[in-house]
């Protein structure tokens, strides 16, 4: 089994999101997202989810610091038996209902000793 970890990328952070958001709307979008979660685990897979992301910071050498330019507003884990599968299972995840929002799906490498 393989793992990759799923990128939400968005144009808005998902702090600002969530404040903009309704207590009805959000409890819309999980229900969603629980339903979804349930795809993965039909197919073998599994899908550990993540947590949003605020404010970010790019940390560069001798301690610099400046805005992120990544648009990064979460994160996840699937387990999959391959990148194909993975991908199958996430081309319809809510989070790509969002306008400009996309998924970006990097594969964990395995580390001798570790």
């Amino acid at each position: 089994m393989s793992k990759f970890m799923v990128r939400y990328q968005a144009p808005l952070n998902a702090t600002k999101k969530m404040d903009a958001s309704t207590h009805d709307q959000m409890k819309k979008s999980m229900a969603e997202w629980m339903v979804w979660n349930e795809k993965p685990e039909k197919a073998g897979a599994s899908f550990e989810f993540g947590i949003p992301l605020g404010a970010k910071v790019h940390l560069g050498p001798a301690g610099m610091t400046s805005e992120s330019k990544l648009k990064v507003s979460g994160y996840g884990v699937i387990k999959a038996e391959s990148l194909e599968t993975a991908l199958a299972l996430l081309k319809d995840h809510p989070h790509l209902k969002a306008q400009g929002a996309s998924l970006e799906i990097p594969a964990f490498v395995p580390m001798p000793g570790m």
